[in-house]
């Protein structure tokens, strides 16, 4: 009785091992990948339930690191189209200042009286032309001032400022 007592015991000792450890390394497995280790296989020379969990997690696995891939890629291209906007803006905004100022200047100019005394209705118009101009030219201006905040160069002019104004506007 004592000698079957012992070997049912080891017999079970053995074969809760044999149970018992591919759960274990499938439960260590599954927490590396998901602290980021993504090549993570259990052998899958089993044939029974265990075996197909086994399978089962490795083709999980692997679609997991291809997704993961295929999303540092995309991540990549984003960022890399993102610069490409960001250089795109501040370029075209550095070129559009230029002939912005140039368009309010001669409006001013014109106004003033440059070529010499204009209708009233045609100095309306020109004074239409400087506001739009400057409102073009302040939205320039910003997306500059955005494009240096990006790069973290911008300067900051710090002084006091009316109140009643800033409402009024």
């Amino acid at each position: 009785s004592l000698i079957a007592l012992m070997l049912a015991t080891l017999f079970g000792v053995f074969t809760s091992r044999w149970i018992v450890h591919p759960i274990l390394r499938l439960n260590e497995a599954a927490k590396e990948l998901a602290g980021g280790d993504w090549n993570q296989t259990l052998p899958t020379n089993r044939s029974d339930e265990l075996g197909e969990l086994a399978k089962s997690f490795n083709s999980m696995a692997k679609q997991l690191k291809q997704s993961f891939e295929a999303l540092e890629t995309k991540n990549a291209d984003l960022r890399r189209l993102d610069q490409l906007k960001n250089e795109f803006l501040a370029n075209t905004s550095h070129e559009l200042r230029t002939p912005l100022n140039g368009i309010i200047g001669i409006a001013e100019s014109l106004i003033d009286g440059a070529t010499g005394n204009l209708p009233k209705e045609t100095c309306a118009n020109l004074r239409m032309i400087v506001v739009s101009g400057r409102r073009l030219a302040n939205l320039v201006n910003n997306i500059l001032d955005f494009a240096k905040l990006r790069h973290k160069n911008i300067e900051l002019q710090t002084r006091s400022v009316g109140l009643r104004e800033i409402v009024e506007v």
